[in-house]
């Protein structure tokens, strides 16, 4: 996968649904209401590459994964792209087009 867009810790770069970005710890993604989100959290914790919540506007969503997991949840995919144990993880983020 080549990396177009790498943002850091810039989650606003997020809100279309099309970002990079670096976790380590909680952190909130603001998401654009297309995707069905009123709050979009990620946390990245040693042991657990990702747990990833969100309160989509018909419920609550929950989930972790680990190695190179890729969640689809309300038209939008986050793909680990790289975890280090000792540190956090790259997450690439993109808008589904199915």
């Amino acid at each position: 996968m080549e990396i177009s867009r790498y943002y850091g810790t810039d989650y606003s770069a997020c809100r279309d649904g099309e970002c990079e970005v670096f976790v380590n710890g909680k952190v909130m993604i603001p998401l654009d209401q297309q995707f069905g989100f009123t709050s979009f959290e990620v946390t990245r914790t040693p042991g657990t590459t990702a747990v990833f919540s969100g309160d989509p506007v018909n419920g609550n969503l929950r989930s972790a994964i680990g190695g190179t997991g890729e969640p689809n949840a309300n038209g939008i995919t986050m793909k680990i792209v790289s975890s280090d144990p000792a540190g956090g993880a790259v997450l690439h983020f993109t808008p589904r087009t199915d």
